[in-house]
């Protein structure tokens, strides 16, 4: 059962990963439009 279920693990891992990869993206290019 564990190895079934490790994949979904990693990958559901990986995707909140970018996603908030993304989210610091946006969150850092706003505050340099505010400076600017």
């Amino acid at each position: 059962n564990w190895f079934d279920t490790k994949p979904l693990l990693i990958i559901c891992f990986f995707f909140m990963g970018v996603a908030a990869g993304i989210l610091n993206v946006f969150k850092s290019a706003k505050k340099m439009h505010k400076q600017l």
